[in-house]
């Protein structure tokens, strides 16, 4: 979370975490990366953050 995140600095650090991924020889494969372009400092970002991760609860994989 962050308000001047951009889409193409998410794209190099997905990136870049495949290639730590794969020199690691993980078992997983890394992860997905998103993007939350808001102020982290707003007094309501606990609340935005909260909402984001609500609504990604059913694409994510706890693998547990």
């Amino acid at each position: 979370m962050h308000p001047t995140v951009t889409r193409e600095e998410v794209e190099r650090l997905a990136e870049a975490m495949a290639y730590k991924y794969n020199a690691s020889e993980s078992v997983t494969t890394g992860g997905y990366k998103a993007i939350i372009s808001y102020d982290y400092k707003a007094p309501d970002a606990y609340e935005v953050l909260r909402r984001f991760l609500i609504a990604m609860m059913p694409y994510i994989d706890v693998g547990v």
